[in-house]
């Protein structure tokens, strides 16, 4: 007879043998155990789990892979047997199996399967002994330098692709003190604009076959801002040069369709807020009042969510959400702005930003589904980035500014603030990316 047994029947048939595998790797993984389970809602890394082990004899664990901790490793009949997973931070998903082996020589293999960790991306910058600002990526809270701090870069964006190509945006000083648009590639600095004019990205995005979009904008011969984005280093100009343009934000659907979000001032000197799709223009405002864009996200099915603010006739500023061009006032203080969007597969829309009081401080906001969350209470913070995981993990990055008015990068993740500085220096966090 076999030694080993479930619940439900001996194994005693290479069948049977087969349902009682699947029976404990569904209570190893907790999910469907299915080879694409790295793409299912469902948690296939959690860190500590059980399964229940029948047999009729002694018992023993000869294998099981090195990330794995199994307890215990040896039993007589039928145990409960704890299996401890280490995080995996390797960035890929990894399988393997634990190799049970009974007294007369026969065998129980159970496959284990886990999804790679989270990585949570930041960039911003963090300020020098010497004063300049240096472009700087956390990752999992590890500081990285993307610039050697001879002179002033920012990174204002960030974009890490599926197999791990990780890209930041935003701006560098040269040696004779114009700004170049900047990407940096896996920490190798690559500069999109040259000569006297200043440029400066403020978004990136890249495609599944690897097309590298970058937008913000770059100043002209007659020192006038033209929103600007850069396709795989080509620099396309979205306006005529004639009023201060920028762009904030660029998304690119699976059938390349391409959306940039920003605003152009008019005449009057008021910025009128727009939504670019493949270069054509569509003006969310009228422009009797100032109105700005930041961020832009585009759902399968194809709605077009825009997060910005617009002004009033006093002059205090109201977080807006435009959803396919319809304008939606997001409930707040006096004076909103929004920073950020994010829909995720489910149609939960998260919109960060802040709202800032009589005095000049501001109060992070996380508003979802039109619903107010307060994220910070009595700080003076600035959101101006948020990401959502698929399992409901909800990040924000942003700003913070200490008593001696120094600002320090803060994260929020499910609301609570993890600090990414302390505050000494000036330092800012703009832009949260998680790969899964």
């Amino acid at each position: 007879m076999k030694p080993f047994t479930s619940s439900v029947a001996s194994v005693t048939s290479s069948v049977a043998r087969s349902l009682l595998l699947l029976s404990a790797l569904l209570l190893l993984s907790g999910c469907d155990c299915r080879p694409d389970c790295a793409q299912s809602a469902l948690s296939c890394h959690s860190s500590e789990e059980s399964i229940a082990i029948t047999c009729s004899m002694n018992w023993m664990v000869v294998s099981h892979p090195d990330w794995v901790t199994v307890n215990p490793m040896s039993g007589t009949g039928s145990k409960e047997v704890a299996i401890t997973k280490e995080a995996n931070n390797t960035g890929q998903p990894r399988d393997g199996k634990i190799v049970i082996v009974a007294d007369n020589g026969d065998k129980l293999i159970i496959p284990v399967y886990q999804k790679a960790d989270p990585i949570v991306y930041v960039v911003g910058f963090e300020t020098n002994a010497a004063g300049y600002s240096v472009a700087t990526l956390w990752k999992n809270g590890n500081k990285i330098a993307l610039s050697d701090g001879v002179y002033c870069t920012v990174a204002h964006s960030v974009y890490v692709t599926q197999n791990g190509i990780e890209y930041a945006a935003g701006f560098e000083v040269n040696a004779e003190g114009h700004a170049a648009a900047t990407l940096w590639k896996n920490g190798t600095t690559i500069a999109l604009s040259s000569g006297p004019y200043n440029a400066e990205v403020f978004s990136v995005y890249v495609t599944s076959d690897g097309t590298e979009y970058a937008a913000g904008w770059r100043y002209n011969a007659m020192w006038k801002e033209v929103a600007t984005i850069w396709k795989n280093g080509v620099e396309i100009a979205l306006t005529d040069g004639t009023y201060d343009a920028e762009t904030r934000s660029i998304y690119v659907t699976p059938d390349g369709t391409e959306y940039v979000t920003g605003f152009e001032r008019n005449a009057s000197g008021r910025t009128i807020a727009i939504l670019w799709i493949n270069g054509n223009r569509y003006e969310l405002s009228d422009g009797t009042y100032s109105a700005e864009t930041r961020s832009v996200y585009v759902t399968q099915d194809g709605t077009k969510y825009v997060a910005g603010w617009e002004a009033n006739e006093e002059g205090l500023n109201t977080a807006v959400l435009w959803i396919n061009g319809n304008k939606n006032e997001l409930l707040g203080g006096t004076n909103t702005h929004a920073s950020s969007v994010y829909v995720t597969p489910n149609g939960t829309v998260y919109v960060a930003g802040y709202e800032v009081d009589p005095f000049w401080s501001g109060t992070a906001v996380l508003w979802i589904n039109g619903n107010r969350t307060i994220l910070s209470e009595g700080t003076n913070a600035y959101p101006s980035s948020v990401c959502v995981t698929s399992n409901g993990t909800v990040y924000v990055a942003g700003s913070e500014f200490c008593e001696s008015w120094n600002s320090a990068a803060i994260l929020w993740k499910n609301g609570n603030r993890i600090a990414l500085s302390d505050g000494t220096t000036p330092t800012k966090a703009h832009s949260v990316f998680v790969k899964e």
